[in-house]
C-alpha cells in the first residue's frame, strides 16, 4: 500500500493527546501491563485466519505519554512469543513484541515493512498486521 492509499487524518480524537492501540488480554505472561493502560473499550472477538482458537479479549487502550516508558518495558517483558501490541499517537506508531519494540512514521514505509518482515518471522499472521490501517485508526 503506498501512502496515497491511506487518509492522511485519523477518525479517532485521542483523549489528552494520548497515545492509543489494542491489547489482546490472552497475549500477557502477567496482567501487570493492563493495570498501567486506560482500557477505553473490550471486544471479544476472533484473530484473523485463527477462529479455531476462539474469542479473545481486545481491549482499546490508552496511554498518556509520560507513562510511555514504562508501558513500554512491561510489553517487551510480558508479551508472549507471537503476540504484538501496538500504540500510535500523532502519526507515530510503537509496536512491541517480546523483547522488542519498532518505531513507525506514517510516511515511512520501510518501517512498516521491517515491521511486518518480523512478525511474520515471529509466527504472526500476515492478516493480522494491517499496520498502515492502524497508523490511521488505532483502534481498528
Amino acid at each position: 500500500m503506498t501512502h496515497d492509499d491511506v487518509p492522511t487524518t485519523s477518525p479517532i480524537t485521542p483523549s489528552d493527546n494520548a497515545w492509543q492501540g489494542v491489547l489482546i488480554e490472552q497475549s500477557l505472561a502477567s496482567l501487570e501491563l493492563l493495570a498501567e493502560l486506560s482500557i477505553v473499550g473490550t471486544e471479544k472477538a476472533t484473530l484473523e485466519g485463527e477462529e479455531a482458537r476462539g474469542e479473545f479479549s481486545f481491549h482499546r487502550v490508552e496511554v498518556e505519554n509520560r507513562n510511555l516508558s514504562r508501558v513500554a518495558a512491561l510489553a517487551v517483558r510480558d508479551l508472549l512469543p507471537t503476540w504484538y501490541f501496538h500504540l500510535v499517537r500523532d502519526g507515530v506508531m510503537h509496536v512491541f513484541f517480546k523483547d522488542r519494540f519498532f518505531e513507525a512514521h506514517r510516511d515511512d514505509s520501510k518501517s512498516f515493512s521491517e515491521i511486518r518482515a518480523y512478525a511474520i518471522a515471529v509466527g504472526i499472521h500476515a492478516d493480522q498486521l494491517p499496520l498502515e490501517t492502524l497508523m490511521i485508526d488505532p483502534f481498528a
